[in-house]
């Protein structure tokens, strides 16, 4: 049996939309899934449809590709949609010491960046590298070093595409600000792996200790960045944000993520929305009575609150 022909008599529309050269390729499973029956062939055309559209509509509003592929391959089979292509490959080039806690994130030119935490090859503990690949996984060029300041550590990166083409990487730098304890930096990068501007530092509050920084985009290409502070509001860790202008300007001032704010609120992450509205999620310790739960909070573009803040978990035990 050919999945194909499975795939194409559920929508029998598709073939139709392939240019007239090029005919469905076949592949063969070993164990093919019973036929669907009617209903749930209406069913898989409508969950079909919705992912596909969902993912142009994001494409179109992020320029960049990946969302709709996301959605097309939701389409497949699962025996297709989840085949490898080619062989797992290494990032890194510099194999000595620890390299770990890498982030991805692709370009509008399909391209995509790998970050990661390599443990002295700056010749100071822990520096951020990075390398850039075509959209089949070839290394383009050699890695680089993201971070200019290199004394102390630098680790726990974050990175995303904007809307504009180019990425944002921020990460945690410690004693960089002058304080005792690690601070939130940045830095742009343009399509060809090229660095624009210098870093930056995200954070305003520099006392103590602000980590764990997470990073999105917007639609006009403004992004946004949350992390936890230290003691910034008298009562252990707290979680914040900031938001920037294309060219890494601030806009506003940093502002306060959780309402709650005994005990500690730590490891936030961040997404955008429809209308360039975003969301944050974090960790809460002892907010629902019982241990960590994990709560979010709405914001709209200009990082007012909408609405309460609201437990993600329905379970609560330990």
């Amino acid at each position: 049996m050919s999945v194909s022909n499975t795939f194409f008599e559920s929508f029998p529309s598709i073939p139709s939309l392939l240019p007239l050269s090029e005919s469905p390729r076949t592949f063969s499973i070993r164990e093919p899934n019973p036929p669907l029956q009617p209903s749930e062939q209406v069913e898989k055309a409508k969950s079909c449809a919705t992912s596909v559209f969902s993912g142009i509509v994001a494409s179109i509003a992020t320029r960049n590709p990946v969302p709709f592929l996301i959605g097309f391959c939701g389409c497949l089979p699962k025996s297709l949609a989840q085949q490898k292509i080619g062989n797992e490959f290494q990032v890194n080039t510099y194999t000595d010491n620890n390299q770990n806690n890498p982030s991805v994130e692709s370009f509008s030119n399909g391209h995509f960046m790998v970050v990661w935490v390599s443990d002295g090859q700056d010749g100071s503990l822990d520096g951020i590298f990075g390398q850039l690949f075509t959209g089949n996984a070839t290394k383009i060029d050699n890695e680089f070093q993201v971070n200019t300041y290199i004394n102390n550590h630098q680790n726990y990166p974050s990175v995303m595409s904007l809307s504009n083409g180019n990425l944002i990487v921020t990460w945690q730098s410690y004693g960089q600000d002058g304080f005792p304890g690690y601070g939130i930096f940045g830095r742009l990068f343009a399509v060809n792996g090229s660095k624009i501007g210098n870093e930056f530092q995200v954070n305003s509050y520099a006392a103590s200790f602000q980590q764990s920084s997470s990073v999105t985009s917007l639609s006009n290409s403004n992004f946004v960045v949350t992390w936890q502070s230290l003691n910034q509001d008298s009562s252990g860790f707290g979680v914040y944000g900031q938001i920037f202008s294309a060219n890494a300007t601030k806009i506003g001032n940093e502002f306060q993520v959780n309402t709650y704010t005994n005990a500690g609120q730590e490891l936030p992450s961040v997404a955008s929305l429809n209308n360039d509205s975003f969301v944050v999620t974090w960790q809460s310790s002892w907010q629902d009575g019982d241990n960590y739960g994990i709560y979010g909070q709405l914001f709209a573009e200009n990082a007012t609150k909408i609405g309460q803040e609201f437990q993600v978990n329905t379970y609560t035990g330990v």
